[in-house]
This record gives C-alpha cells, sequence and structure tokens, in this order.
C-alpha cells in the first residue's frame, strides 16, 4: 500500500518514529496482534496519511489514529489475566487526586499539595468513600505491574526514584509525588489484562515490545536498559474502595538523561528502510 510504505518513509526520519517502527515490526513478526487490527490500523494510517501528511507530523497522525478508534486500538495484545494476578498501577498523587478522589468526601481538608502526614492517613484507613471514576489515562486503558514485585522497590529509601527508573516512567520529570496504587485481587479473574503492544506504547521514544516466559510485557530500566519490571494494560475499570494506596515520596531529579538513542540499538527488529518489504503481509 503506497500510502503505508510513504507514512513509514516519513516515520524513519525520527527517533520516536524508528522506535516506533521497530516495535510494530516486532509485534507483526511476534504474531501479538490479530490481523484483523493490523489490517484496520494499516488501513486507517493510510487514510490519515492521504488527508493529513501535508500538515500534521507522521507520529501525530498515529496518534489521532489511535485515539479516533480508542476500543479499536487498546488492549489487544495476549491476554494474561488469572486469579492470582496482584496488580499494581505507579502514578502521580495529583493525578489520584484530580480524577479518582471525591475530596469532599476526605476527613482533610487540602490545600495545594498534600502533606506526608495526610497520603499517610490515606495509606492508613484506605478512601472511605471517596473513591470515584475509573482507573484510566488519557486514552480509554491503564498501565500495570506486577504487585509482588515491588519488594526490589521498597528494598531501599528513594521508592519514587526507583520505581520510575525500573518502569521506564520518563514523563515525570518535576518532583511530582508518587503512589502504587493496589488492584483488589481476583480483579482481572475473568479476563482483561493483556500484554502490552505498539498500539498501547506508541508512539514512544521509550516503549519497547517484549515476548517473555510469564506473557507479561517488560518496561525499560531507563538507566540500563534492559528489561526491568512486568508491565500491562487494562482497559478503564471502577476505582473504587478496594483499591489500597502504598505512598512512594517525591522524586528526585533524574541522575541522568535517558539515552534514548542507545534505546534504538536494544531492539530485537531494529527499523531500516529495507525491511518495509517484511511488514508488507500485515498491511
Amino acid at each position: 500500500m503506497p500510502s503505508v510504505r510513504n507514512w513509514c518513509q516519513a516515520m524513519q526520519r525520527s527517533a520516536e518514529g524508528r522506535a516506533t517502527l521497530s516495535n510494530i515490526l516486532h509485534d507483526c513478526q511476534e504474531s501479538r496482534l490479530p490481523s484483523k487490527t493490523l489490517k484496520e490500523f494499516f488501513g486507517d494510517i493510510a487514510l490519515a496519511w492521504n488527508r493529513r501528511r501535508r500538515t500534521q507530523l507522521p507520529e501525530t497522525i498515529q496518534r489521532s489514529v489511535q485515539l479516533s478508534k480508542p476500543n479499536d486500538y487498546c488492549c489487544k495484545g495476549p491476554d494474561i489475566s488469572g486469579d492470582s494476578v496482584e496488580c499494581s498501577r505507579v502514578m502521580s498523587l495529583a493525578d489520584l487526586i484530580e480524577k479518582n478522589i471525591d475530596v469532599a468526601k476526605i476527613p482533610f481538608a487540602i490545600t495545594g499539595h498534600l502533606t506526608n502526614n495526610q497520603v499517610e492517613l490515606l495509606e492508613k484507613f484506605g478512601f472511605s468513600g471517596a473513591a470515584t471514576n475509573t482507573m484510566r489515562t488519557a486514552r480509554p486503558f491503564a498501565w500495570v505491574t506486577l504487585g509482588n514485585k515491588f519488594s526490589v522497590i521498597y528494598a531501599g529509601t528513594k521508592t519514587a526514584n526507583v520505581a520510575r527508573k525500573l518502569l521506564g516512567m520518563t514523563h515525570f520529570q518535576k518532583d511530582e509525588h508518587l503512589v502504587e496504587i493496589r488492584y483488589p485481587k481476583g480483579v482481572f479473574r475473568s479476563g482483561g489484562l493483556f500484554a502490552p503492544t505498539f498500539l498501547d506504547g506508541c508512539p514512544s521514544l521509550v516503549y519497547r515490545s517484549t515476548v517473555s516466559s510469564d506473557g507479561w510485557g517488560r518496561a525499560v530500566d531507563l538507566d540500563t536498559l534492559a528489561n526491568a519490571l512486568p508491565e500491562a494494560v487494562h482497559e478503564e475499570i471502577n476505582f473504587t474502595d478496594d483499591f489500597k494506596l502504598r505512598n512512594l515520596g517525591r522524586l528526585k531529579p533524574l541522575a541522568r538523561p535517558f539515552d534514548w538513542s542507545a534505546l534504538l540499538g536494544t531492539f530485537k527488529y531494529p527499523w531500516k528502510a529495507s525491511l518495509y518489504k517484511v511488514l508488507v503481509p500485515y498491511v
């Protein structure tokens, strides 16, 4: 399809685009997405490229395609649900308060940033009827990790920094206060937890599609670029008092800038222009 080829040629001019194309090639080669989903994605890319190529970057076109059909283009990877799965989500305290807490039902007044003592009250006593809305990001899904892997984070004192490093969370650059949200046991007993694919993680300079023995994806360690903590995605679910909070504390500045250029060399299928022919059967 000429339009998809031209979109790929435009994408490969940026590091973010090459990372995305590497992930697309990986997920196609490793059969991590239904062929129908891939055909639909590339068809939508072709239509959007023909309409917007003169006014939008190719990465922006991909984002707009995925935003236009949120239920078609998220959580389509391999199912990894199970009765014994214990999940946790790391998020900023500010986002939690803004999106998932009914502040009128909290037994203390919030003025600006919460104090550490107030966070510890939420950790100790729970949400007490203040939990509201759904767990999601800007798109209708959320990222989680395996809760039983958090021992490596709580082993030290700089827990927020370690969580950011081992979950590849480069979007946290300021002194945000991070928290762990622990999901109720059995919430994914009947399904709904998926290994992430490029449709969830891209366009991005830090996401890397991975096939692992346990079925989970793997975040990128921001220091070593090795595989770090397990990661998965789920469609938005109701946030209730059954969820629990654990305080991670405030972030410090990154010890070193994230080396996104070095990351490109770590992909299983590093992108180069000649590899487009490998994508053709999926388009």
